[in-house]
């Protein structure tokens, strides 16, 4: 098994500027490149990452791995969030 965060593969996409990110599902996806946040109107979803770009990622140190189900990425940045003060 791979260390890392595993993320679902259909999380995983490639926006139309080909951005790998991931979807949180609240209308806003991070890069994986970066660890920017950014909102879906940002970049129309292009697809789900595949094999070739999965393997990218693992090839420049971002992802450790992935398998038919999970993607493993390492450690991407919070997402800033309002203290319940």
């Amino acid at each position: 098994m791979s260390r890392g965060t595993a993320i679902d593969r259909t999380f995983v996409c490639v926006l139309q500027d080909g951005s790998v990110c991931v979807d949180w599902g609240d209308g806003k996806f991070q890069d994986v490149l970066t660890g920017e946040f950014r909102p879906a109107s940002d970049g129309p979803f292009a697809h789900s990452a595949t094999d070739a770009e999965l393997e990218v990622l693992v090839h420049q140190g971002l992802a450790t791995g992935y398998d038919v189900r999970y993607a493993y990425l390492l450690p991407l940045p919070d997402r800033a969030r309002k203290s319940l003060d």
